[in-house]
């Protein structure tokens, strides 16, 4: 993927964020529940692969959807490894 691709997919998709630090309602325990940090992360292949995953939880409504890796949900489940599945 060339970098104007790379630059505009990133942009687009970390609009979409469900929880922004930025927005007054973001909870202070949402930093240490991060998607990258979850059991459900697999991270995606290539040079997306550094900010980028696909969510595996059945019960997310982000199952399936590729997210950011600092982005998170309600269905958070800690990595005893630090890190979601590294594919790629």
């Amino acid at each position: 993927m060339d970098d104007d691709r790379l630059t505009d997919a990133h942009s687009r998709w970390v609009a979409r964020r469900s929880r922004r630090t930025e927005d007054a309602g973001y909870l202070e325990q949402w930093y240490w529940e991060q998607c990258g940090g979850c059991v459900h992360w697999l991270t995606l292949a290539g040079r997306l692969g550094s900010d980028w995953g696909v969510c595996s939880c059945s019960s997310s409504p982000f199952d399936g959807v590729v997210r950011f890796e600092h982005d998170g949900c309600d269905h958070f489940k800690e990595d005893p490894q630090g890190f979601g599945i590294q594919r790629g």
